[in-house]
């Protein structure tokens, strides 16, 4: 009978804020608790429970979810708009009292309002892990807390690899596309040299082995001799 290595592991438990970072269609809940797994195992940690909060969910998305095992809690509109915050905060406590120290907490938010309660932690020698979204984040939470990682870069580097193969394409392309609109840059077109009239070899000169080719291309392949369309070869004279 084998033996439990878990056990000696540090517990990771992760608390995400869906609507501030919320998961691309391209995944699903199943994908997400791989990649989540895969990143406890980096951090020398075994996951331990996944709490998402969020306003609205449509039906798919949330059976999605919760067949992944993520606990999930729906607030109505209703309520304010720091109940999220609160959901969270509650979550939080529960597991920080059921099972106190050591463990690692992760955080996937880019709510400012979340600053005072990870530096609290980190005060408490609680290992704060926080994942930002792209286009915005605290500078003073990503400060806060123990490692920060953009939520783009961390799905690259754990999710994508438990997709199939054929699905990665389109969500490769969406982030990097994600990337090059936060960064403010645009797509560059390649330019494409054009050849001028003079550097083009003419149609006349009947060159089989290099037809096309421009005359800086044919200083690389020397001919020492040109062949005419009768067949005889002709020795080049040399200008004086």
């Amino acid at each position: 009978m084998t033996e439990r290595v878990s056990s000696t592991l540090q517990r990771m438990n992760v608390f995400w804020d869906i609507e501030n970072t919320n998961l691309p269609r391209e995944l699903n809940g199943h994908i997400l608790m791989e990649s989540l797994r895969l990143f406890a195992k980096s951090q020398q940690c075994e996951l331990s429970s996944v709490h998402a909060i969020s306003h609205l969910m449509d039906d798919r998305l949330l059976a999605d979810l919760q067949d992944a095992g993520i606990s999930l809690q729906v607030l109505s509109q209703d309520v304010k708009s720091d109940a999220a915050d609160l959901a969270i905060l509650a979550e939080l406590l529960k597991v920080i009292i059921d099972h106190p120290y050591p463990q690692k907490i992760v955080l996937i938010t880019g709510d400012g309002d979340f600053s005072s309660i990870v530096n609290t932690l980190r005060n408490r020698n609680f290992d704060v892990i926080l994942f930002y979204p792209s286009e915005v984040g605290s500078t003073h939470l990503k400060q806060s807390a123990t490692l920060s990682y953009s939520w783009v870069d961390f799905l690259e580097l754990y999710a994508i690899p438990c997709m199939p193969l054929s699905q990665r394409a389109a969500i490769i392309t969406k982030f990097q596309d994600r990337r090059l609109r936060t960064s403010g840059q645009a797509k560059k077109k390649p330019k494409i040299q054009q050849s001028t009239k003079e550097d083009v070899i003419q149609p006349n000169q009947w060159l089989p082995p290099l037809q096309g080719l421009t005359r800086t291309q044919m200083k690389v392949i020397q001919q020492p001799t040109i062949i005419d369309l009768t067949g005889k070869k002709k020795r080049k004279k040399r200008k004086k």
